[in-house]
């Protein structure tokens, strides 16, 4: 780790009087303390910290996630701190301090808003009260905290965690992230809504009743529900962020709070996007690759329909299951971002292991953001096991069927043939990038191997971390981000069997063409 020196004091990077998001202005620094002249403070303003990929911005672009506000928080606040600037809010005011007011009390435009000229980082001078909360006796008085609060100061961190504070322009995302964003992301997502489920509630109106036609309907439910699952936790998750009300009732571990723009952004800063762009390439091609061979795999057998609301529907599907492939991806950095943080997180705990408070308060705001995460993987993972257990179930059942009654000569069979390998595609496609973006049904794995490195601690020479690692591992028992749902999806998916137990009881089968169009 680079250092610079003050005062002739040396001073790590977080320590640094100018804590840029890049190597660039640190090595700037040390160039202009080697040499006789004093660094110029025209040089040290044109030092610009490199954009992330484009490409993020423009996947969240495409899943609609930005809304009214703006994609960095202007300050970022502990617990504790947010507390001290509601108070001193509420006496400035001359409301006094109320007397229920307790740490993580304040609502997200307390802990997040500030002036327009308040730049990241801000530190202001925080209220202190000294008495009893509310009463006129008390005495009141302006003090300096923790110059700088080492918690707050955290919520900046990069991949190596070193204090880095960024702005809109810094990371690249003020032009994609505009005062019309908030619309254009609402109509986008009810547009996709619109068109798929249109086509698919006439659909269901035409073959709902037809004995011979269930096997069709419950397959291509489980398709719709698949493509327009992504873009209705969007929308909805959009709707509840922009409203304020909404937004402080569900703050937290809400699934919501996973798909705001800052809570994303914030994601992203732990990963080494300026050195090496972005993680699993290869991840992201078969994300995206995959839903659009599926896609033209179904234009290829239905191409020469001529309804139009067909060639709506192709096209539709085709956008959406991209907008799915793209969720997959933000999903998969999400989760390394809290691989990387972890490290960091665990490196902060062993230097302040003689500051338990301190320490607690860190892991209340890892643990607020890694639950939010841990909720929407959840709710996910327990969609998409449902649905595909139903999905396996019936098209197993449908092609037994299909194969051990017909002729594999008429042409009939050989078009539901060629769509077969479509649909089993689709299905397990949509089976298997979810488990593989979240690490497997749920992200308890990465909570449980974080709270063993911390039990690791008592192997450390020299010091003993045996009292240490027992309040903290308290604390973390407390208040789980996460928890298992082995048992859940496994009552969910038995649903499916169940499914297949009703079909299986049809004394005959009439085939009929499939198109599930």
């Amino acid at each position: 780790m680079s250092r610079i020196s003050r005062n002739g004091e040396r001073l790590l990077d977080s320590e640094s009087l100018y804590p840029w998001y890049s190597r660039e202005a640190d090595q700037e620094l040390q160039e202009g303390e080697g040499s006789s002249r004093p660094v110029q403070a025209e040089h040290k303003a044109e030092a610009k910290p490199p954009r992330w990929p484009w490409f993020i911005w423009f996947l969240l672009k495409l899943l609609g996630l930005y809304n009214r506000r703006p994609a960095v928080a202007r300050r970022r606040r502990c617990l504790q701190c947010r507390l001290t600037a509601v108070e001193m809010r509420c006496v400035i005011r001359g409301k006094g301090v109320p007397g229920y007011l307790y740490p993580g009390a304040s609502s997200w435009e307390d802990e997040e808003e500030g002036p327009e000229d308040s730049g990241p980082g801000t530190l202001e001078t925080q209220f202190t009260i000294n008495g009893d909360g509310g009463s006129e006796d008390s005495e009141l008085g302006f003090v300096v905290p923790e110059d700088p609060c080492l918690v707050c100061q955290s919520e900046w961190w990069d991949a190596y965690g070193r204090h880095r504070p960024y702005t809109e322009a810094d990371i690249g995302v003020s032009k994609w992230n505009h005062y019309g964003s908030p619309a254009l992301s609402v109509i986008w997502q009810v547009l996709i809504l619109a068109i798929n489920m249109v086509h698919y509630f006439s659909y269901f109106a035409k073959y709902w009743g037809e004995a011979e036609r269930r096997f069709d309907l419950v397959i291509y439910s489980g398709f719709v529900l698949f493509v327009v699952s992504v873009p209705a936790l969007c929308l909805v998750a959009n709707i509840i962020n922009m409203l304020p009300s909404w937004r402080n009732k569900s703050r937290s571990y809400a699934w919501s709070n996973a798909l705001s723009i800052r809570y994303i952004v914030k994601r992203l800063q732990h990963l080494k996007l300026t050195e090496q762009g972005l993680p699993y390439k290869a991840f992201l091609l078969v994300c995206l690759a995959w839903p659009l061979g599926n896609s033209i795999g179904r234009v290829a057998l239905f191409h020469d329909v001529s309804h139009t609301i067909v060639h709506i529907s192709l096209a539709s599907c085709t956008v959406t299951m991209e907008i799915w492939g793209a969720f997959c991806y933000i999903v998969v950095l999400m989760r390394l971002s809290f691989q990387s943080q972890f490290e960091v997180e665990l490196a902060f705990l062993r230097k302040h292991s003689d500051a338990m408070d301190r320490c607690r308060r860190r892991l209340t705001l890892l643990m607020e953001e890694f639950g939010s995460l841990g909720s929407l993987a959840t709710l996910w993972v327990m969609f998409t096991i449902a649905v595909a257990t139903w999905s396996i179930a019936t098209q197993v059942y449908f092609d037994y069927a299909v194969n051990s009654m017909h002729n594999k000569t008429i042409p009939m069979f050989n078009t539901s043939r060629d769509l077969d390998p479509v649909i089993w595609s689709e299905i397990m496609m949509f089976l298997l990038l979810p488990l593989m973006a979240v690490g497997g049904l749920d992200l308890n794995r990465l909570w449980i191997s974080f709270k063993r490195h911390i039990g690791e601690m008592r192997l450390i020479p020299g010091r003993s971390y045996d009292a240490f690692c027992d309040k903290i591992l308290a604390y973390c028992n407390e208040h789980p981000p996460v928890r298992s749902i082995e048992t859940v999806t496994l009552l969910v998916s038995a649903l499916g069997l169940c499914l297949a137990v009703e079909f299986k009881e049809i004394e005959q089968f009439e085939f009929h063409h499939s198109n599930h169009l």
